[in-house]
């Protein structure tokens, strides 16, 4: 994400969550993967997911460049809706090539298109105990929310009120925490009514988020980034310091120097300070 400029407050634009990155092995053509995801066992449908999932970098743009027309992303949201009849391990792998497929354009308006957006919400609220199913639909939504029609939907089918859930609910994991922080990052950069979605939860959350993972790097470069694309809005930047918001990103900015946190640091600084309302940092 860039630099936020320094004469008026700003967005950093919408961004994309990454996924893990196993050994890829031979892959085959988006057609065999749709005929396949559309009508083969579990077991084989297993065997081509854990192969979809060791994609990431070099091979995952392959998968994305390749899967024209969001054929095998509308395939996986296919195999997703049966997701309450299916394991922990199946309903996870899906995830995992949902959010590598998610990457491309075409295949976020299909999976849109699928009804993903309220696929994902279902998944999320029949799996809320478990934190690797939570972080990943996140992941996937954090992807798909790129697209400003997505935001609209996850606003108007109740899925950011999951994500909100998740983000409470699963304080102590931190790929939870970074996953739904990218979420937000998102919603705020391309959302006009930010201080109704996000003042009464959304802002104390991200700083106990903050405060709660001080020393991951992902979640700390995230949260930042979100609240400095909430602070935008003046009733938000109240908001933030009120939680104490400033204390948690300056924390955030001492104690890493990684340059996504220190960037998204100063991203977030930059946009409270425009109001006049910053507060004296010196130890007087």
């Amino acid at each position: 994400a860039p630099s936020a400029p320094s004469s008026s407050s700003s967005t950093l634009p919408p961004t994309s969550s990454v996924a893990d990155a196993p050994s890829p092995s031979p892959s085959p053509s988006p057609d065999e993967m749709y005929t396949l995801l559309m009508k083969g066992t579990p077991q084989d449908v297993d065997a081509l997911l854990k192969n979809m999932c060791a994609t990431f970098g070099d091979r995952g743009k392959t998968w994305v460049s390749e899967d024209k027309g969001g054929t095998v992303a509308a395939a996986l949201c296919h195999r997703l809706s049966t997701h309450r009849n299916a394991t922990e391990e199946h309903v996870e792998l899906l995830l995992q090539a949902l959010l590598i497929i998610a990457r491309g354009s075409q295949a976020k308006e299909r999976i849109r298109q699928m009804k993903g957006i309220h696929l994902l919400g279902d998944v999320m609220e029949y799996r809320t105990h478990t934190p690797c199913i939570q972080a990943r639909a996140c992941g996937v939504l954090a992807n798909l929310s790129m697209l400003e029609s997505v935001r609209a939907d996850l606003i108007d089918q109740g899925v950011l009120d999951k994500v909100l859930q998740a983000l409470e609910a699963h304080r102590s994991n931190a790929g939870v925490q970074h996953a739904a922080c990218m979420v937000f990052v998102n919603m705020a950069a391309g959302v006009e009514n930010r201080q109704a979605m996000f003042a009464e939860k959304g802002v104390p959350l991200l700083i106990a988020a903050l405060n709660a993972h001080l020393e991951d790097t992902q979640v700390q470069g995230a949260a930042c980034l979100a609240l400095g694309n909430l602070s935008v809005d003046d009733a938000l930047k109240r908001n933030i310091g009120a939680f104490k918001g400033i204390e948690a990103v300056l924390r955030a900015m001492r104690a890493h120097t990684d340059v996504t946190v220190l960037r998204s640091g100063l991203h977030a600084l930059g946009n409270l300070a425009r109001d006049g309302t910053f507060p004296c940092l010196c130890s007087c």
